[in-house]
């Protein structure tokens, strides 16, 4: 399907993808996304694939060589659901990850009246930049959801704020359609507030894609 966009000159899309411990426990997982990448001919810098905080955890020292590996295909690997497991500091050092996605439990709690969360957040965000990792905030429904993570600092936003998953034929429609022009539009907003670098727009699909902006 990402090929399919490609050719059809849409913009830059990634597509996202989660893994399972029993896959990542696979020993046929690195032949086998290595075959689907040269039977797609997709580029291996439009794969991303996401795996749960407690998943990588539970058999850190085992899933590093594999992990390592499919780094070494050219492929983006995402920390998901981050902040609702416990990772050791010296662990997240070594694993080969380029993002974390901060929870949408933490994101849902950024309202008015509840701004507990909001030190959690910025400390998820400082501990990931200074790594050196980008950060993507999931469940983002609200503009003052979005408002708050661009002045904590987040990088990437995902949800229905953007909009709801769809079929491929609905993303065809959502690129020729005014939508796509709305988002521009939203990034200016929020940018002539003076608030961050600009937004690069996370499109969550049936698998997952990301449109940058």
């Amino acid at each position: 399907q990402v090929v399919l966009w490609r050719k059809a000159n849409y913009p830059r899309i990634k597509m996202a993808v989660n893994i399972s411990a029993r896959q990542l426990a696979d020993a046929n997982l690195v032949p086998f996304v290595r075959r689907v990448m040269q039977e797609s001919r997709l580029p291996s810098g439009l794969l991303e694939l996401e795996l749960t905080e407690s998943t990588l955890m539970e058999r850190v020292e085992d899933f590093l060589p594999r992990l390592n590996e499919l780094r070494d295909l050219g492929i983006t690997l995402a920390i998901d659901d981050f902040g609702t497991g416990y990772s050791s500091l010296s662990y997240l050092q070594r694993l080969p990850v380029s993002k974390v996605k901060i929870d949408q439990s933490f994101v849902r709690e950024i309202t008015a009246d509840c701004k507990s969360t909001i030190p959690v957040i910025q400390a998820i965000i400082g501990l990931a930049h200074g790594m050196g990792l980008t950060v993507v905030a999931e469940g983002v429904e609200t503009e003052r959801q979005l408002h708050t993570l661009r002045v904590l600092g987040c990088d990437v936003i995902q949800g229905y704020l953007i909009r709801k998953p769809g079929s491929p034929e609905e993303v065809d429609s959502f690129f020729a359609g005014p939508t796509s022009q709305a988002l521009i539009e939203l990034e200016r907003s929020v940018r002539g507030a003076g608030v961050g670098a600009p937004v690069e727009n996370r499109v969550p699909l049936a698998d997952k894609a990301d449109a940058r902006r």
